[in-house]
């Protein structure tokens, strides 16, 4: 195939030197805030679109302000393009589905529109793989200028695992997720307590969660016995389901028979479960609600850890809210909040503590 010229051509900046070329090793490894177990199965079929999940500018642009470690693809090439079915289909879906990695795609022609770049590599009919850390490009590769990259498994799979580390929590689909509940893993195995992160992919709290108390706490725990598995709940208002029922269903929401949900149903949520049948609620074993704090005149005026959740006999001593007794305080409720330029810092000292606690007692 004849090589176009590039879209641009990037002034030979530090910048540039850091995200154009082959060299570009970040050290340490990236770990991705979220890999994912949708479409990354071994019976799952390899197409022009599959084992990538399309993103918008608007969402690239909320990762990027949140600083969030991910993958993106700017898809140059025509579908039927045999440099594109060479990079997809003989290096791209294979290490992906082997390391349940999720890439975010967006296509060129509509990425090239936009004003802001991010320093990603444009190349007309060409594609370019970034990975962001923090919210900037701190590696890139491309099909343009290096086609032995984009066509050799080999070369593509060494240039990966120097670039990139095995991520830590996975996203899973609807019905995998009640599969789960059923006690079976997205790739087959019996689970007998499996984790779930409830959150939403527009939410600022889960973003914030993700991005410095997941984050903080994989970096410091690099082995963990079990996978933290992610439900993004926008998914429920994607298809059109009822999402004040399902955040009932699922245990998110508070009833008179639910006392560990919290309001209608908040995020982030984290829990663990003992799988019933399929059963939600009786199921449900750890579980902690975050960053769901009201600050007025710098106290803490609402919470999920109150002195009432805590002491209620199915969440305190031996319940689900056992772990937080380990904590002080474990009741934020009625707590000063700390000092920060954002409430999401001002609770961050309060709330990692409780974060840490949950995650060492269900993983």
């Amino acid at each position: 195939m004849k090589k176009p010229r590039p879209v641009f051509l990037f002034l030979l900046t530090p910048i540039c030197l850091l995200s154009c070329g082959g060299n570009s090793i970040p050290k340490p490894l990236v770990v991705l805030d979220m890999g994912t177990m949708v479409g990354t199965q071994a019976e799952d079929e390899v197409n022009a679109h599959s084992q990538m999940q399309a993103i918008t500018y608007a969402e690239l642009a909320s990762k990027v302000e949140d600083k969030c470690n991910f993958l993106f693809l700017l898809k140059g090439s025509d579908d039927l393009c045999q440099c594109w079915a060479d990079f997809h289909n003989k290096c791209l879906a294979p290490y992906v589905k082997a390391k349940h990695l999720l890439v975010y795609w967006m296509d060129l022609d509509s990425f090239e529109k936009e004003k802001e770049h991010y320093d990603v590599p444009r190349y007309a009919n060409h594609d370019t793989l970034a990975v962001f850390e923090n919210g900037k490009v701190v590696a890139s590769r491309n099909n343009q200028q290096d086609e032995a990259w984009g066509k050799d498994p080999f070369l593509f799979n060494a240039w990966m695992a120097e670039v990139v580390a095995t991520p830590k929590v996975y996203q899973v689909s609807q019905a995998q997720l009640d599969a789960l509940y059923e006690g079976t893993s997205p790739t087959g195995e019996n689970v007998s307590r499996p984790s779930i992160y409830y959150f939403r992919g527009t939410c600022p709290d889960c973003s914030y969660l993700t991005t410095h108390d997941l984050r903080d706490y994989f970096a410091s725990r690099t082995t963990t016995a079990e996978r933290l598995y992610a439900f993004d709940a926008d998914e429920w208002k994607r298809d059109g389901i009822d999402y004040p029922t399902q955040k009932i269903n699922y245990g998110l929401a508070q009833t008179e028979t639910n006392p560990l949900g919290y309001g209608e149903g908040a995020f982030p949520t984290i829990l663990s479960f003992i799988p019933n049948h399929g059963e939600k609620i009786s199921s449900i074993d750890q579980m902690g609600v975050f960053y769901n704090e009201k600050i007025d005149n710098d106290v803490i005026s609402n919470s999920y850890f109150t002195e009432t959740r805590i002491a209620d006999p199915e969440a305190g001593l031996g319940g689900a809210l056992s772990y937080a007794l380990s904590v002080n305080p474990n009741i934020l409720e009625g707590q000063k909040a700390g000092e920060g330029n954002t409430k999401h810092d001002r609770l961050h000292s309060l709330t990692y503590p409780l974060v840490k606690a949950l995650l060492d007692e269900i993983l």
